[in-house]
């Protein structure tokens, strides 16, 4: 049985280091967004563009808008199919 980490999303938790770059724990917090709505992604029933708009409000709250996140995803989902190999 996997068990799925929840990452607590808390106002003083910066997502981003001091360079702009994504630390683990934003990654991790995408990662949590993205289950909520995955089945209804895999279906076909929400389009990639209403995936990113609902998930976007939770990360603009740290610094991130809708375009970051999905660039994000696009480059985790790269990383894990080149670790799939």
């Amino acid at each position: 049985i996997e068990r799925k980490k929840k990452i607590k999303r808390d106002s003083n938790t910066m997502f981003a280091t001091d360079k702009g770059n994504w630390s683990k724990e934003a990654a991790l917090f995408l990662i949590q967004e993205y289950r909520k709505f995955e089945e209804k992604v895999k279906i076909g029933s929400m389009k990639n563009n209403v995936l990113w708009g609902k998930i976007a409000p939770s990360m603009q709250d740290n610094s991130f808008n809708g375009d970051q996140v999905s660039e994000r995803w696009k480059i985790h989902n790269k990383l894990q199919k080149s670790q799939d190999r």
